[in-house]
């Protein structure tokens, strides 16, 4: 039986596989360990100003970006129609 720890290494180790495979394509990737790691590194890369358009994506709903993005005023644009106060139509298809 594997040792956590072991299972730990060979998922850190498969994510540094995959963030070198998309570097080499030309796309911009980077491994965190925690969620919070994960919404602060969104925080710092997002202007304050910008507008973000947010696609079917679990995992920024989960780390709280689109709650935080709101929060300090960037305008959301939700692929569920449900980021911030902007009806669906509108949120899809602005």
């Amino acid at each position: 039986m594997a040792h956590p720890a072991d299972d730990l290494q060979e998922s850190r180790d498969a994510a540094s596989s995959v963030v070198q495979a998309l570097n080499d394509r030309g796309h911009v990737a980077m491994y965190v360990e925690t969620a919070q790691e994960a919404l602060r590194k969104v925080l710092e890369l997002i202007p304050e100003t910008a507008s973000v358009g947010v696609p079917g994506t679990l995992t920024i709903r989960q780390i709280g970006a689109i709650e935080a993005l709101l929060a300090r005023g960037n305008k959301v644009i939700g692929h569920w129609g449900d980021a911030g106060d902007l009806p669906a139509a509108e949120a899809r298809f602005e």
